[in-house]
């Protein structure tokens, strides 16, 4: 759990004003994030490095446990800290939400496999992946909830958090939502549907050059032959990991060559 403290902008020499900032902490956490959890080792660090007296706005993203954490927080009356008020919402979660939403009918993830079907499953999905849990990002929705890490004490409130907004079949557009729509028709040639297809074989390309080595040094030969741009990989699209969609794709556009090559190879 990192924690960082930004000290107030300050008038250098070159009158310039800058804005400092520092981590004060990682703590490794031992229980289930909680709320109540989360806000006792956040006390923790403040006193430790006697800043409650500067702590003037908490920044984190919308997963209902920081709902509580804040909530808990208030209750140790930092001069000037007051409640949700100085509650700050990270905007890159939030548009990282509106990302998903977006491109949700492109289907380029499979939902995420309860733990019984995972151990049947083993490692058949990215996102199941152990070197993809650091990056996993906790989205709260009415479906799947928080797992582990949400506050079963406190649900939160349906209409407080960014984030449950966009739960599944939550939220869909209509015509006068979008400017100048156009339903898809037989003659499309791109459609939501010939685009899923296309993801999920970009996908598949990833996944095999990360899981086989054979492939991967001879996808690696063939890009030198072909003359294609460094890096020789295609980045996996995992759901949970920001711009993946985007580094895939421009993984595929530079490796072409190599791709259409190695794509007949067994």
């Amino acid at each position: 759990m990192p924690t960082r403290i930004i000290q107030e902008p300050f008038e250098g020499e070159t009158g310039d004003l800058e804005l400092e900032a520092m981590p004060l902490d990682f703590v490794r956490l031992k229980e289930r994030h909680t709320g109540v959890y989360l806000a006792e080792t956040v006390q923790l660090i403040v006193e430790k490095f006697g800043v409650k007296n500067k702590i003037c706005g908490i920044v984190t993203d919308n997963a209902s446990n920081n709902k509580t954490m804040i909530d808990e927080i208030r209750k140790y009356k930092w001069p000037r800290f007051k409640g949700k008020g100085q509650w700050v919402r990270c905007f890159a979660h939030i548009l990282n939400l509106i990302v998903q939403v977006i491109l949700r009918p492109f289907g380029s993830h499979k939902k995420k496999a309860s733990s019984t079907s995972r151990d049947q499953q083993g490692d058949s999905d990215d996102e199941d992946d152990p070197d993809d849990a650091e990056d996993q990002i906790e989205l709260f929705n009415q479906e799947g909830g928080g797992g582990d890490e949400e506050d079963e004490d406190e649900p939160g409130n349906s209409t407080e958090l960014a984030a449950e907004l966009i739960a599944d079949d939550e939220i869909e557009l209509e015509n006068d939502d979008v400017n100048e729509l156009s339903d898809e028709e037989e003659t499309d040639r791109y459609t939501s549907e010939s685009c899923k297809k296309t993801l999920a074989k970009f996908r598949a390309i990833a996944r095999k050059l990360n899981k086989s080595p054979n492939f991967k040094s001879l996808f690696v030969q063939i890009c030198r032959e072909k003359a294609c741009s460094r890096p020789y990989n295609v980045e996996r699209d995992v759901r949970t990991r920001w711009n993946s969609t985007l580094g895939q794709l421009t993984g595929i556009c530079r490796c072409l060559a190599a791709i259409k090559i190695s794509a007949t190879e067994p």
